[in-house]
């Protein structure tokens, strides 16, 4: 199956898109750093349960300091986004984040880990992560054609899915054969790697230029450009309270898998792998989906899917019945699933918003999608705590029934394809 998806993606057509070399080293530099990044993803929960002791609270900690500069600092930097050329922006992060995720090794070989450690590191690559994120989907409308936007996130979207499907199982047994501290310099290298790809993207930015205008006017005239506009209001406000409940169960099940289950390493990234096949199916289907229904329907109506996933996944937790099987298989179709709504909202609210104000509405929404999941994971690691993990992951089943009602009384189902958008 994966030999038969690379084959696919390697061999497309010789479109506008793909003759784009700006766009294929986008796109190789995606590849390069989503398969170390997941080493990490691995690594550090492993650490903090298996080496340093923690519980629900503490890794849900971690997460949330992973994950907290998308709310501290994802405004300021949006707003700084539309003053400065994007790609120095993504090369600047990427070896920032290389060089903080070194100092995972250093600490361990020092004998100075501990979960604080692992929150400034979480938190330092968080910081770079954001200002990385911003950036790109900055970067993407300026290096791809406007009537393949879509195709031009798909693939994004469909190689650092098959990085992901493979970078679990690799990283599992990596962990296991040479420990997690030395497999996060994989993490470091890849970051290192993907930062010398950007360095070669040649695109004429013109940055606007808007010095007479304080950060703070910045982000106020982007909030209410964002809060104006009934579709994109709908899709941040809808992002955001489907990643906060979602995101309830993310410390719960790492927990769950790794002390309740006791699965090795090994066993742990294999799970999360089966999740990325999904995605990596999923990831071929945004596309050919919106065409047939509609790009609305298909960013409101996955989210039934997402809700009857997390039911069975409450289940399996709560009744203990061939569990992590179950969980397996429920992640599996999540993959399949999300694509279709992630990649045709990013689509969709991209052409809706104007090239001088890309990086502070991309701020914008960010801030309140990905913000709103160090809330969730705090609020997991805590109520899993405090009432145990079996009852805390009911919450996770109100993501989909929250997310599609912030699209009450819009007209998004109305939108059967992207609407024409400027270009750089």
């Amino acid at each position: 199956m994966m030999r038969v998806m690379l084959t696919r993606i390697l061999r497309r057509p010789a479109g506008e898109l793909w003759r784009s070399p700006a766009f294929l080293r986008l796109w190789a530099a995606s590849a390069v750093s989503a398969a170390g990044d997941q080493v990490t993803r691995l690594a550090l929960p492993i650490l903090a349960v298996t080496t340093l002791g923690a519980g629900p609270f503490h890794v849900g900690l971690l997460l949330t300091f992973e994950q907290l500069p998308q709310l501290l600092f994802t405004l300021v930097a949006g707003a700084w986004i539309d003053r400065l050329p994007k790609r120095p922006v993504i090369i600047v992060c990427d070896a920032g984040r290389a060089l903080v995720l070194l100092a995972v090794p250093i600490a361990a070989w020092l004998d100075m880990l501990s979960m604080p450690a692992l929150y400034a590191i979480g938190f330092l690559a968080g910081v770079f992560t954001t200002w990385h994120m911003i950036a790109w989907q900055s970067l993407l409308p300026m290096i791809t054609p406007g009537n393949e936007m879509i195709a031009g996130a798909s693939a994004i979207t469909q190689i650092e899915a098959m990085a992901e499907v493979a970078g679990p199982v690799a990283g599992g047994g990596l962990v296991q054969l040479v420990g997690a501290p030395a497999a996060v310099l994989i993490d470091a290298v890849s970051f290192a790697g993907s930062a010398a790809l950007i360095g070669q993207i040649r695109v004429e930015e013109e940055p606007t230029r808007a010095a007479q205008r304080s950060i703070v006017a910045e982000i106020k005239a982007g909030f209410r450009y964002l809060f104006s506009d009934p579709i994109l209001r709908a899709i941040a406000v809808s992002g955001g309270l489907g990643v906060f409940f979602f995101s309830i169960r993310d410390p719960l099940l790492r927990v769950f898998l790794l002390d309740t289950k006791g699965l090795s390493a090994g066993a742990y990234g294999l799970v999360f792998s089966v999740a990325a096949v999904g995605y990596t199916i999923g990831a071929f289907l945004p596309g050919p989906v919106a065409r047939r229904v509609g790009i609305g329907n298909a960013i409101v109506w996955p989210n039934v899917g997402l809700t009857l996933t997390a039911v069975v996944i409450a289940s399996a937790v709560t009744l203990d019945w061939h569990a992590v099987a179950v969980i397996s298989a429920m992640l599996f179709l999540e993959g399949v699933i999300e694509p279709t709504n992630n990649i045709n909202q990013l689509s969709l609210r991209l052409s809706l918003m104007p090239r001088e104000m890309r990086g502070r509405l991309t701020s914008d929404v960010r801030f309140l999608i990905r913000g709103a999941y160090p809330l969730g994971t705090l609020v997991g690691g805590a109520v899993g705590e405090w009432i145990g993990i079996d009852r805390a992951i009911w919450l996770t089943v109100l993501c989909g029934p929250m997310g599609m009602a912030a699209y009450i009384g819009t007209s998004i189902l109305h939108y059967r394809q992207l609407p024409a958008f400027e270009v750089e």
